[in-house]
């Protein structure tokens, strides 16, 4: 399959073939539950979704919301064998940056799993992503963390603006 690809936000219409990719991801994993079009199409009203095509094929996902200028990246998925893993990703995180910025946020949120790979550490650092203390965030980027029901300890984070002023507009 050619290593040409191209990144696009995605559209409802896509929900079928968002669900279909996933679900091609967690094939194997018995835990996982499937996902459908309408659980996808649902998430749109939430989440926007921003996908790489290969070939009329999804090979990436990257979903995000923003809430107080904070930006949470909520799903990301990169197929590893169809075309080349780490300019499809980067590809997806430049899209999405891109698209915060327009929209004024300040920080993306980055909620690795539970003793992430040192991989996956060493790929978000590489662009200019890093843990941070929660404490040292303000009240907004805290608040996102405390509703995310997830470890703190396994936030990354990256401030897009240096001219941030650290609360709702």
């Amino acid at each position: 399959m050619a290593s040409e690809f191209k990144v696009r936000r995605a559209r409802l219409l896509d929900a079928a073939a968002i669900a279909q990719f996933v679900n091609a991801a967690q094939s194997g994993r018995s835990s996982a539950p499937e996902v459908t079009r309408s659980s996808v199409a649902e998430r749109f009203g939430q989440i926007g979704f921003v996908v790489a095509e290969c070939a009329g094929e999804f090979v990436g996902l990257l979903g995000w919301q923003v809430e107080n200028l904070v930006v949470r990246v909520t799903d990301y998925l990169v197929a590893p064998s169809v075309v080349d893993p780490m300019a499809v990703a980067h590809a997806l995180v430049s899209n999405m940056e891109a698209a915060a910025l327009d929209l004024r946020a300040e920080v993306v949120l980055l909620f690795l799993p539970a003793d992430p790979r040192p991989q996956l550490v060493a790929f978000w650092d590489g662009l200019g992503y890093e843990f941070v203390c929660v404490d040292d965030l303000h009240t907004a980027c805290r608040e996102a963390i405390a509703e995310s029901g997830l470890d703190a300890q396994n936030v990354m984070s990256k401030f897009l603006r240096e001219d941030a002023i650290h609360r709702p507009m």
